[in-house]
């Protein structure tokens, strides 16, 4: 990883880093969500954060959440949808309860 620069906004501090385009095909988003239960990971309809609405899992065993798992931050390898520009992270306890409140699966 390669460090641009660091930027201070209203929202926090921001770390700007080059990211290189992977090409291959994007999977549909019926299959990354398939995917992502297979995996442990359930929908959170109606909460994102920065990101495109309906592209937010929480993995309830392991306390993950992923956001921004739109389709074209996926692409298919040998017919798995694999991500490569998601956001995945431990949520804060006042985060993971926002995201129980808005769970409807």
């Amino acid at each position: 990883m390669i460090l641009r620069g660091v930027v201070v906004t209203d929202q926090g501090v921001q770390v700007v880093i080059p990211q290189p385009f992977i090409a291959g095909p994007y999977p549909e988003k019926f299959r990354i969500t398939r995917e992502l239960h297979a995996r442990g990971f359930i929908p959170i309809s109606g909460f994102s954060i920065v990101c495109k609405t309906d592209s937010t899992f929480y993995h309830p065993e392991f306390g993950w959440a992923m956001f921004d798992a739109a389709s074209d931050n996926f692409i298919l390898s040998r017919g798995i949808p694999v991500p490569v520009d998601v956001i995945l992270l431990k949520p804060s306890p006042s985060l993971k309860h926002q995201l129980l409140g808005f769970r409807t699966v």
